[in-house]
């Protein structure tokens, strides 16, 4: 989702992102992993009946609601103890800003009550959760097939249509959110392109082509490995009570946490130090 209003920001280290989270689907695809589920059976039990068993309320032998609330209670909890120790912060010109929309910044809560309330139209419309990671799939059979023969994993992902073809314009539609939202707000536009192999251009200029390649191999070697990306299990999955998700998402934050502090600590990117 960050690489998505990056690049419609016009960030270039987002470009090659994206472009390497293709290769790390490719890689996916042509290894071992993409058929581990089958080999191991898991494909031959009913996606119903997986999710029935996955279902959080299911294991704690209560209500959908009851596990629900529940949950939100201890998350409302975390974003009022969080609130409390680091409050969110207007900059000087979202306090003069014309309307909502030309605000630089949103507070983190109402954003998050924005794209949990994206779940609607897509499961009204489109009978859909939402998820971007299978967009790279179908991006990169497509590639694929205009060079080579399309690997057996990305075939699953081409040819139906609107089916395969939605989360793409998804996609589409979030580049271009951000840059209307980058433009009303008067944020800035088309960042420099990196000019060192790793390390930061600048306090706030994005990391080097070496780790802003290797990042975007990971993020989706990483989201195929687990089955969906943090648009999938983290909002949609985990919004549906799958115990899975769950677990993925503290999984997921829990390593960021790590990696960010310890990229801080080597000093490979400046720009975190202000944010940690």
């Amino acid at each position: 989702g960050t690489v998505l209003a990056q690049l419609g920001m016009g960030n270039r280290q987002a470009m090659l992102v994206a472009a390497s989270a293709m290769v790390g689907v490719y890689l996916f695809s042509k290894s071992s992993l993409s058929n581990a589920k089958a080999v191991a059976g898991y494909s031959s039990t009913p996606v119903e009946k997986r999710v029935e068993a996955a279902a959080l309320e299911r294991q704690l032998g209560v209500s959908f609601g009851q596990a629900g609330s529940s949950l939100l209670a201890a998350l409302v909890a975390v974003i009022a103890a969080v609130e409390w120790y680091a409050p969110y912060q207007p900059t000087a010109s979202d306090t003069v800003a014309s309307s909502f929309f030309a605000r630089q910044t949103w507070s983190p809560i109402v954003a998050g009550i924005v794209v949990g309330l994206n779940q609607l139209p897509a499961m009204l419309l489109l009978g859909r959760s939402i998820g971007s990671s299978s967009a790279y799939c179908t991006l990169t059979g497509s590639a694929c097939s205009m060079v080579s023969k399309v690997p057996e994993y990305l075939q699953n992902y081409r040819g139906r249509g609107a089916d395969s073809w939605w989360q793409p314009m998804y996609l589409a539609g979030a580049v271009g959110g951000a840059y209307l939202s980058a433009s009303l707000s008067g944020s800035d536009l088309l960042w420099s392109t990196p000019q060192s192999l790793f390390a930061a251009d600048a306090p706030n200029g994005g990391l080097g082509f070496v780790l802003s390649a290797a990042g975007g191999v990971l993020i989706l070697l990483g989201a195929r490995i687990a089955g969906g990306c943090t648009s999938g299990i983290g909002i949609s999955l985990f919004s549906q009570l799958l115990s899975p998700a769950i677990e993925s998402v503290a999984a997921m934050f829990g390593a960021a946490i790590v990696t960010a502090n310890v990229v801080a600590a080597l000093g490979l990117y400046p720009g975190f130090v202000t944010t940690l």
